[in-house]
């Protein structure tokens, strides 16, 4: 090969590198293939008249239940812990009024029993002898005397709770539940302290009620816990101290 060759064949390999190189610097980008991976949309919140449905059936069909918390406000508001069945055939009631002590009424079926501290005592029978005599035990009553004292049920302050006008007003309310918490636990919020009633129920559905609070006429603050599980109460023993409830004072 002469020497005239061996230069053209250089060059033409030269022109052809420079070629590939051009036409791979010329190429368009390359555009990544789309995923196939499908994502999942977020859950959409009910409607507050939706979860406020549940929340009615779920609380009024309970069979036994426990609540804590105020009835009334202001000078008149009286503080309860109430457990046990809906009806008020078996249940416990603690109430604290300003001014007029504490008292426990205890109902096991036929049986009613009461007791109390000494501001209580002293509203229902006169001399300090008297009132010594009673603090501390059970006294047994007759019906009329323990709803005199306690009237109220589990399911009559859940029933009178749901029917306050405030409260009524949630089951046509379009607005979704806005996501909160009751100590701790995920909840979904309905209503507004605004409006004058909210209601807290479990999050995900099934209508669990975990608070109620309502202000103005017929005004409560209530938490709601042990559905299903209350204590079934027995009669005192003979020398039975009552205890007068740690979360009422």
């Amino acid at each position: 090969m002469t020497a005239g060759t061996r230069r053209a064949v250089a060059l033409a390999v030269a022109v052809g590198v420079l070629l590939l190189g051009g036409c791979s610097a010329l190429a368009p980008p390359r555009v990544p293939e789309p995923t196939t991976a499908a994502t999942t949309p977020p859950a959409s919140l009910p409607t507050t008249a939706e979860a406020f449905r549940d929340a009615r059936t779920f609380a009024l069909a309970a069979e036994s239940g426990h609540l804590t918390g105020t009835l009334g406000s202001g000078a008149r508001a009286v503080r309860i812990d109430l457990e046990g069945s809906a009806s008020g055939g078996n249940q416990r009631l603690v109430r604290t009024v300003a001014g007029r002590g504490t008292s426990v009424v205890l109902t096991v079926e036929s049986g009613h029993w009461l007791a109390g501290d000494a501001d209580f005592w002293r509203t229902r029978v006169k001399g300090a002898a008297a009132v010594r005599a009673r603090v501390g035990r059970w006294a047994p009553v007759r019906a009329a005397e323990a709803r005199s004292v306690g009237p109220e049920t589990l399911r009559g302050v859940l029933e009178a709770t749901l029917t306050v006008p405030a409260v009524t007003a949630l089951e046509v309310d379009p607005a979704p539940v806005t996501e909160d918490e009751v100590d701790g636990r995920p909840a979904w919020l309905l209503g507004s302290e605004a409006a004058g009633a909210r209601v807290w129920v479990a999050a995900g559905g099934g209508g669990e009620v975990l608070r109620v609070a309502v202000s103005g006429t017929g005004a409560v603050d209530l938490l709601t816990s042990d559905w299903e599980r209350a204590t079934a109460w027995q009669a005192p023993t003979p020398g039975e101290v009552p205890d007068l409830g740690p979360a009422v004072g």
